[in-house]
């Protein structure tokens, strides 16, 4: 379900709410085979997602979104007799976009990601428990730039970053530019 309104130009606000029902299971394997493999899953997920933005003016806008979600993978219950693991998500973002008025536009933001995993040993979470995302908590940043040189010609390229709760930071730039013949 979703949920949009702007109050006058400046302010907008969205409310997405969503439930979902993920599963997998491997034909062909036996019993044990299912076990070892771990690639079988029953995942619930139920998300609440409120997101804010603010605009001054018509070529700035700031915004923030949250994200709350729970997955429940009820298939280590229903083959091991034991609990149903069970991932929590949350995530806070800020972001802010500078338009050049029929030109190009800036986009920098900057994110915050905690997984906790309950009922559940890390080695054998499912990827699609977490939903990808390392254990613990996660810090990513972005910047991102596109401008029309000519009617012909755009450039664009982005920068991203992402600190991992092992230590690790990954970072990533990329550049592009396109012509039209």
């Amino acid at each position: 379900m979703r949920f949009v309104t702007r109050i006058g130009y400046e302010l907008g606000f969205e409310l997405n709410l969503i439930s979902s029902y993920n599963r997998s299971r491997a034909a062909g394997l036996s019993g044990a085979a299912f076990v070892e493999t771990g690639r079988q899953f029953e995942i619930n997920a139920v998300s609440v997602s409120p997101d804010i933005s603010y605009r001054p003016f018509q070529d700035l806008e700031f915004g923030f979104r949250a994200n709350f979600e729970q997955r429940v993978d009820e298939r280590p219950a229903q083959t091991r007799g034991g609990v149903s693991a069970k991932a929590n998500i949350n995530s806070q973002q800020l972001r802010s976009t500078y338009s050049f008025r029929g030109k190009g536009r800036l986009n920098a933001q900057l994110e915050r990601l905690q997984t906790t995993l309950r009922d559940a040993d890390f080695f054998n979470a499912v990827f699609e428990l977490t939903g990808g995302n390392a254990i613990g908590t996660t810090v990513i940043w972005r910047i991102d730039a596109d401008y029309r040189v000519s009617n012909y010609i755009t450039a664009s390229g982005g920068y991203d970053g992402r600190a991992l709760p092992i230590g690790r930071t990954i970072h990533t730039a990329r550049a592009e530019v396109r012509a039209v013949f």
